[in-house]
């Protein structure tokens, strides 16, 4: 609020489109599109376990984006890092220009090592995302932006109508970003996931599973070792990890056989009082990955088809 005043966030532009396609630059590690903010040029990883727009703040002070308030956030393995809160004057993504756009400021050190290849300085959060209907078609690698209204839904009914829908589901849209879906692990259904799709992992873990639901799925705790440097995204290296094997998860009734699973110290999977429900576990980018993936923020309802 101190940084918008009387200014509208997030003023959408279509420039007379009614759809916007954006290519993927790479889907692995991480799905990465190009953006601009600002007028600079900048690439941007799609997280739908991120708030808003972040952008690293060291660039942010070159952009003349100010912090007008800050905060503590938890990251993985449960470091606490202090973030930056502020507007940018503008933000493109295809055909798309947004004015006056809530932006986060945080430390992008911990993604050198996984996207350093990528130069990646942003994060589309779900605050930006829902703006829109958006698909993130994993299979063709792009992403796909309809305005949030009729025409929107309209054209992905369109798009929907020549796929093979694979699971219809709906999804709990908690404080300003925690989107949650019912699924199962192991055969045991009624999980509560929390749906981050920007946690990749090198080893092809989809699912993220605290200690309490390991044990109850009687899945042997793995061998814990310290996290690479440079992993760990906002949140820094400072935890151990270790992966397990496990028979099936998923949402709904799309379920993966034989996956691979990952469990890290400190996480942050439990009681969340923003959300007000226990995590039962994280379903994430090794799982969506395989999918297109189409998101309706006003019926709260995901498809995944082919």
């Amino acid at each position: 609020m101190k940084a918008f005043k009387d200014k509208q966030p997030n003023q959408i532009d279509w420039n007379g489109k009614s759809e916007t396609v954006i290519p993927f630059i790479t889907t692995e590690p991480l799905p990465v599109v190009p953006v601009e903010i600002n007028g600079k040029r900048i690439n941007a990883v799609i997280d739908t376990g991120g708030p808003m727009f972040t952008i690293d703040q060291k660039l942010a002070k070159e952009l003349g984006i100010k912090t007008a308030s800050k905060n503590e956030n938890e990251f993985a393995g449960g470091n606490t890092v202090e973030t930056g809160f502020g507007q940018a004057d503008s933000l493109t993504i295809g055909d798309v220009n947004i004015k006056n756009v809530p932006v986060m400021l945080g430390p992008f050190d911990g993604f050198e090592e996984g996207l350093k290849d990528y130069d990646v300085h942003g994060i589309i959060g779900t605050g930006v995302l829902k703006e829109f209907v958006p698909t993130m078609d994993y299979l063709s690698g792009q992403l796909i932006l309809r305005p949030r209204n009729e025409v929107g839904r309209e054209n992905l009914n369109k798009m929907l109508a020549d796929d093979k829908i694979l699971e219809e589901m709906p999804f709990t849209l908690a404080a300003i970003h925690f989107m949650y879906g019912k699924g199962s692990a192991n055969q045991k259904s009624g999980l509560n996931y929390f749906i981050d799709s920007g946690l990749g992992d090198e080893k092809g873990a989809g699912i993220i599973l605290p200690k309490e639901t390991i044990d109850s799925l009687k899945i042997p705790m793995p061998e814990l070792n310290k996290a690479p440097e440079g992993q760990g995204g906002m949140g820094g290296s400072d935890y151990k990890e270790g992966h397990f094997d496990i028979s099936s998860y998923g949402l709904g009734n799309l379920q993966l056989k034989n996956g691979i699973g990952y469990y890290f110290t400190g996480g942050v999977l439990d009681y969340d009082e923003e959300v007000g429900f226990v995590s039962d576990g994280l379903i994430s980018h090794h799982y969506f990955n395989k999918y297109k993936w189409s998101i309706d923020f006003d019926s709260r309802k995901m498809t995944f088809s082919k």
